[in-house]
């Protein structure tokens, strides 16, 4: 029986149910080493609470968190089927304090370290050999420290196109440089940013070494060149404005005064809609608004159907460090235009006309110049080369080799501890959290008894948008576990909760706080524009703090007043830090367990939109 080697990998990009396609390159490598049958990986991913209110009420809801969390680190197996990632992966999502405008460079460091410290850190017999983090800051720093606890060797994998900006800045520089100090090993996922952190990392020397993404090819077959739209373009990313858009726009306005047939379909989410508001101006501007089709984030079936229909993929991003969705038109037989951007450009390797074109970063006249010369040339080329120029070099075992040989080179340096364990050996996930014996029943028996012996879940969720957002997506089956406290408003709860109880808030929305939300300034700013004279900001300034206190009081009254309500050795849930602020003094008191995760977690442990864990892992 082949030797598994058990790898806990560290990743704040990894996919979860409220963002798919997020990180998706981490779990496709996840996959690949899983698929080998020479690596078992653990992955231990956050889970990002939402703060809202002044910056002083922000705090006491990260501290709320913590102390909630360390109350519970021995209540649940943290490990629950990744139903959003790879449903075979045992899959970790660990509560931490959503970011927040302004915060310390060092904080969501300090929150992810004390993250993998309670849920992971004093496991008494660690099942993994290796600790293997994706990015040096945040998740590099943190799983540094609990490599270090647990007495196991660290690689760490960079990814960041924005590696420059975080070594600027002193605290962030101090953080990343002890990281990489760590590792055995840092992994660049192109020679582009390898160069780029040699010359900026003292001491990287011969440990840093350049491994690529994994593209997963199979499930981007496309259909038979006949079968696509002769002169649609396709990008898929986000639409942030570092990615190129504006330029995309004016090529494309370009490229249509001599083919007006062209469109353009636009697969990803703007980072606000501020932003995604500006596109659709930018696009009416140009006069191409009904050529370019703005279609929002997608899933992988999603942007496998987009790749499917259309004839050339754009890329006009100027900096990349790999570029993975250029890879992956390429495996669905697509040519790719794109602008010089480091990743990409070695993508399309010193002959970038054979797998379609590249033009220098910016020039959107030049870029307009490549689509329409691509586009005439279209037939020439043969959808098999595109995609065999991918599978030879950036394939899942391909990729999936090169890394467990590197985890091999790791484990030998270090002369770490036991062998491998034998393949196969890694215990089922149950939705529970915890291991499933062996001789669990499955398919039906299974569901029979899918809530036998398990927890009521107690969710926190007192922003009502929100509560039903998350809570809709679940698995039907799994809904009626849970007892919901939330806030009065018009939000409608999906069908088959346990319970529901409403409280009253008081303006808990009111869209004056909204306003103060979004300076993300606290009660700085409004006290100065008081002091102006301003009437708006005037009434903030005196007003937001007697608010807040408000709030936080009927939070508190309405979750122990539901909590009353339940039977002993309820799971408890929180979807935001208000909500962790509000449940507080219920964990105190007793009779709650608190869960590892919130809105992710729960997603994972019941089953979300992005798939069911498939039966034998239920």
């Amino acid at each position: 029986m082949t030797a598994r080697l058990d790898v806990l990998v560290v990743s704040s990009w990894y996919p979860a149910v409220d963002a798919p396609s997020a990180g998706r390159f981490v779990a496709d490598q996840v996959g690949a080493l899983e698929e080998s049958g020479r690596v078992s990986p653990w992955v231990a991913s956050f889970d990002p609470a939402p703060r809202l209110g002044s910056v002083r009420l922000r705090r006491r809801e990260a501290d709320a968190l913590g102390r909630i969390a360390d109350a519970g680190a021995a209540a649940f197996d943290p490990f629950t089927p990744g139903t959003a990632g790879i449903p075979a992966v045992p899959t970790a999502r660990l509560a931490v304090a959503g970011a927040m405008r302004g915060s310390p460079p060092a904080e969501p460091v300090a929150e992810r370290t004390a993250a993998l410290r309670r849920s992971l850190g004093d496991r008494p017999s660690p099942p993994w050999r290796i600790v293997h983090a994706h990015t040096g800051v945040p998740d590099g720093a943190a799983a540094a420290v609990l490599a270090g606890r647990l007495g196991l060797p660290l690689v760490i994998t960079e990814h960041a196109s924005y590696v420059g900006r975080l070594l600027a800045e002193p605290i962030t520089r101090r953080a990343y440089l002890e990281a990489v100090a760590a590792a055995r090993r840092v992994i660049a996922v192109s020679r582009a940013l390898a160069e780029e952190l040699r010359a900026a990392v003292p001491g990287i020397g011969e440990r840093l070494v350049v491994i690529p993404n994994v593209v997963a090819v199979d499930a981007l077959a496309g259909p038979p060149p006949s079968g696509r739209r002769s002169e649609e373009l396709v990008f898929v990313g986000s639409l942030r404005p570092s990615k190129g858009i504006g330029v995309l726009l004016a090529a494309v306005a370009r490229a249509r005064a001599e083919r007006p047939g062209i469109t353009l379909r636009l697969v990803g989410g703007a980072p606000d809609p501020a932003t995604a508001g500006r596109w659709r101006s930018e696009a009416a501007r140009m006069g191409i608004a009904d050529a370019v089709a703005f279609e929002g984030e997608a899933d992988r079936a999603g942007v496998a159907a987009a790749l499917a229909r259309a004839s050339v993929f754009v890329h006009p991003s100027p900096r990349e460090t790999f570029g993975v969705a250029a890879a992956e038109a390429l495996a669905a037989g697509l040519p790719v235009v794109a602008c010089d951007s480091g990743g990409v450009t070695e993508i399309l390797g010193p002959e970038p006309d054979r797998l379609g074109a590249l033009v220098p970063a910016g020039d959107a006249a030049a870029l307009a110049w490549a689509i329409v010369r691509t586009l005439d040339r279209r037939d020439t080329y043969d959808p098999a080369m595109l995609r065999s120029s991918v599978v030879e070099r950036f394939g899942a075992a391909v990729v999936a080799a090169r890394i467990a040989a590197l985890y091999d080179e790791v484990l030998a340096e270090a002369g770490a501890g036991s062998p491998p364990r034998p393949g196969g050996a890694r215990p089922d996930i149950s939705r529970s959290g915890g291991a499933r014996p062996p001789d669990a029943p499955s398919g039906e028996a299974a569901r029979e008894q899918r809530s036998v012996g398990r927890p009521p879940l107690f969710v926190v969720g007192l922003d009502p948008d929100r509560a039903a957002a998350v809570l809709g997506g679940l698995d039907p089956d799994g809904r009626a576990r849970i007892h919901l406290v939330t806030a009065e408003g018009a939000a409608a709860m999906p069908g088959g909760l346990a319970s529901v109880r409403r409280i009253a808030l008081g303006d808990r929305f009111d869209a004056r706080r909204r306003l103060v939300d979004s300076l993300g300034v606290g009660h700085v700013v409004p006290a100065r524009l008081a002091r102006a004279g301003l009437p708006l900001a005037r009434e903030l300034a005196w007003r937001l703090p007697w608010r807040e206190r408000q709030l936080v009081a009927r939070a508190t009254a309405g979750v122990e007043s539901a909590r009353a309500d339940l039977p002993a050795g309820a799971a408890l849930v929180c979807l935001d830090g208000l909500d962790y602020l509000g449940a507080l003094p219920a964990v105190v008191a007793g009779g709650l367990n608190p869960a590892p995760g919130g809105a992710r977690w729960l997603a994972d442990h019941l089953g979300g939109p992005c798939g069911t864990p498939a039966e034998g892992n239920a």
